[in-house]
């Protein structure tokens, strides 16, 4: 875990010093604000961003209802075999269990009741946030690519460095990325 930290700390550290450097830099030929794309997928990202935060802080409310209630985030029932309880969260393992019919019968019942409360309260909220989320990561690889100018490299690198969660930038193919954009986005200025 501590490896993680030092990673996160070291993309911002690295992010934050970027866009220290090219809001220092001279000033270079660029392109107009609104002929770059990146402007405009910031916006789209931080859009899909919100939903997300929006959509999972809701995921989490939800959750919360059903450990609050004891039922716990996986429908489940319990069963007394041998004095012991044994938790079942499939009605095929009920029917796998070597107990009575009218224990069975309780189980199923029991089974149905809490899968019909998990979906009650949790309705399509894992749907809609696993959604969001993959909108989020798809507005992100786009925005990565996107700086035509130093204008927009620095709009990218501020906003990687101030809004995005370190996380979202979690495979090196992106960072890779972000940074041959910036490289292109710069062009000779930066070459030796």
């Amino acid at each position: 875990m501590q490896a993680n930290a030092h990673n996160t700390t070291s993309r911002r550290q690295f992010l934050a010093g970027t866009a220290a450097a090219l809001a220092g830099a001279p000033a270079l030929a660029e392109a107009a604000q609104q002929d770059d794309p990146v402007f405009a997928l910031i916006s789209a990202h931080r859009a899909v961003a919100k939903q997300y935060a929006e959509a999972a802080a809701d995921l989490s409310r939800r959750e919360q209802t059903l450990i609050d209630e004891g039922a716990g985030c996986y429908p489940f029932v319990a069963i007394a075999i041998a004095g012991r309880p044994v938790l079942a969260h499939r009605h095929e393992q009920i029917d796998t269990y070597p107990i009575s019919d009218l224990q069975r019968q309780k189980a199923h019942a029991g089974l149905d009741a809490a899968l019909s409360r998990y979906t009650e309260v949790m309705g399509d909220a894992e749907e809609i946030t696993r959604a969001a989320d993959d909108a989020a990561f798809e507005a992100l690889d786009r925005l990565l690519t996107a700086p035509i100018s130093v204008a927009g490299v620095r709009a990218l690198v501020g906003y990687l460095a101030e809004e995005v969660d370190p996380v979202m930038l979690r495979t090196n193919q992106q960072i890779e990325t972000l940074l041959l954009s910036i490289q292109d986005a710069l062009g000779s200025e930066v070459r030796a």
